[in-house]
């Protein structure tokens, strides 16, 4: 098994996820759930995120490739979020 990829696949897949983001959030919803309600609406919640995550890695390529998105173009803008303004500004006086 290779750990570093298992590694940065659970970080990722955590931080996507944000369990103690999400926490407070489910149980102020769930608040008038019994508990056994509020376990099924979790396991609900759990399979529809698991569900949403695979068919994005499966299909998200597709998706990007139907709307007309490269994965290289959209690297360079994450990397430089801001580089747009140095090339639009250039020739403007200061």
């Amino acid at each position: 098994m290779n750990w570093r990829a298992f590694g940065e696949t659970f970080v990722t897949l955590f931080v996507i996820t944000d369990p103690p983001g999400n926490a407070p959030i489910f149980v102020a919803i769930t608040r008038s759930l019994t508990p056994r309600e509020r376990q099924q609406a979790a396991v609900r919640a759990v399979a529809a995120a698991g569900l949403l995550i695979v068919g994005f890695a499966i299909f998200g390529e597709l998706v990007l490739r139907y709307l007309h998105v490269s994965i290289r173009r959209a690297a360079c803008r994450q990397r430089h979020p801001l580089a747009h303004l140095g090339r639009a500004h250039a020739g403007a006086a200061v």
